[in-house]
């Protein structure tokens, strides 16, 4: 894939990511939980993580690639805490 497409396949994941996210966090049944989750963990549009990465030294198609893998892979620590 050229550099166009990976931009609009991570843009693309990352979005449907967050909605996921919101979802999830407005079916969870412990309100109180969700909201604790939402201040300690918010959920971040993917210029955050385009800067975070650019900062890290990935550009281009390594920064594309790395959003991609974030976006479709779970949260390890979040899911430990809440999937007890």
């Amino acid at each position: 894939m050229n550099g166009a497409v990976l931009e609009s396949v991570a843009r693309f994941a990352s979005g449907t990511r967050n909605l996921i996210r919101v979802e999830a966090r407005a079916l969870m049944s412990d309100t109180e939980a969700a909201q604790a989750l939402d201040q300690a963990r918010p959920i971040q549009d993917i210029e955050v993580y385009i800067e975070k990465y650019k900062q890290q030294g990935l550009i281009g198609d390594d920064l594309w690639n790395k959003l991609i893998e974030k976006a479709v892979t779970s949260d390890t620590e979040v899911d430990a805490e809440y999937l007890k």
